[in-house]
């Protein structure tokens, strides 16, 4: 177990490293397990599904993320305890990307209104509107992208999200072209 700990770290370690050295104008960053975007064009790339709507409904809930038995390859979690979650359940507005068969979805963020790990991330209220970026995995809610990119007030077009310099309206560019 402990050698399967510092294979992991040496492993994010050399992945750190590639994505300094990158010599791209914007590469890709990443930061605590999520990727950070650049350019609105990479953000929905990577989203599996895009989408506005409004937030109905927020709970909390231990959940067991593992997409496999024994040694997940996705999380590296074997054994685990289910960790806490937000659960936010959203009527959605529009849909920009992917597909959803109903009208409401639950997306889950990692954390819980008791958790100040994430202390970066997009603050979601009850019956606000939002543009959400989400990806999707099999067996379980869909997730944020990430924790400080994925959220986008409706109310505030041509700005940021107040994280990031990718601004909302770059966002809906990308589905107009």
């Amino acid at each position: 177990m402990k050698r399967n700990k510092i294979l992991l770290l040496c492993i994010l370690s050399i992945l750190i490293g590639v994505f300094s050295a990158c010599e791209e104008e914007n590469p890709d960053t990443m930061r605590g397990d999520y990727l950070v975007y650049h350019t609105a064009e990479s953000l929905v790339d990577a989203s599996d599904f895009v989408f506005s709507g409004q937030v109905v409904g927020i709970d909390y809930e231990r959940l067991d993320v593992r997409t496999e038995s024994g040694v997940d390859s996705m999380t590296g979690l074997e054994d685990a305890e289910p960790l806490p979650y937000t659960l936010y359940e959203i009527a959605i507005i529009e849909k920009y990307k992917g597909e959803y068969e109903s009208d409401r979805v639950i997306l889950k963020c990692p954390g819980n209104d008791m958790d100040k790990s994430l202390a970066d991330a997009a603050e979601i209220r009850l019956n606000e509107q939002y543009l959400f970026l989400a990806a999707e995995f099999p067996d379980t809610y869909p997730s944020l992208l990430n924790t400080t990119q994925a959220v986008w007030p409706l109310k505030e077009t041509g700005s940021g999200n107040g994280k990031e310099a990718i601004t909302l309206d770059q966002i809906l560019e990308v589905f107009e072209e």
